[in-house]
């Protein structure tokens, strides 16, 4: 059985255009740690640096029968890494710059159209509307006494045989998980617009 350790990297970079397998182990082997931890310090952030460094392996292999230039692998694959880091970046810093600019817009200019706001506010009741229908059957049943019956405490209580505290706490119930539900679909929407 071959040894493929004793192989130097521009043997083992001949071997890999020839689409061996093996060849391409060992490279993964002698690389993958060392341009993991590059990507990691980088980055800063540990899944986001192996996706980088899983997509750059699986680029190599696709691209083996390729002309790869190069007579300095490990340069190479360094490379590679870092211009994907730079994508990472300027990615980042673009959303980065639209998510500033539409909050200052916002704020400064109130820019959104009379139109525009009412169609959002239209799908935000949708939503509402979904997730009241989400609730155990129960505490929708309350909830809508009381929000959309606008019943007291005492009268719901009364027409569903059921103690005041107990629907005091239902309604409290359903507020947190309607405004939890709600926080995080503002957030997504106003960053991401329309689902």
């Amino acid at each position: 059985m071959i040894d493929y350790k004793r192989f130097n990297d521009v043997e083992l970079l001949g071997m890999l255009k020839a689409s061996d397998r093996r060849a391409y182990t060992e490279i993964y082997n002698r690389y993958h740690y060392l341009l993991l931890n590059h990507a990691y310090k980088k980055l800063r952030d540990e899944e986001l640096a192996k996706d980088v460094i899983q997509e750059l392996f699986a680029g190599l292999w696709m691209r083996r029968e390729q002309e790869i230039n190069s007579t300095n692998l490990a340069g190479y694959l360094y490379t590679i890494a870092r211009n994907k880091i730079l994508d990472i970046f300027a990615h980042q810093k673009v959303r980065s710059n639209y998510v500033e600019t539409s909050l200052q817009d916002f704020a400064l200019h109130n820019s959104y159209s009379n139109t525009d706001h009412l169609i959002r506010e239209k799908e935000f009741m949708i939503y509402i509307e979904r997730e009241i229908q989400a609730l155990p059957k129960k505490m929708r049943e309350i909830f809508e006494l009381s929000r959309k019956g606008n019943l007291t405490h005492k009268e719901i209580a009364a027409k569903l045989d059921t103690s005041e505290h107990n629907v005091s706490k239902q309604i409290s119930n359903a507020i947190k998980i309607l405004r939890k539900k709600t926080d995080i679909f503002i957030l997504i929407y106003f960053l991401y617009g329309p689902f």
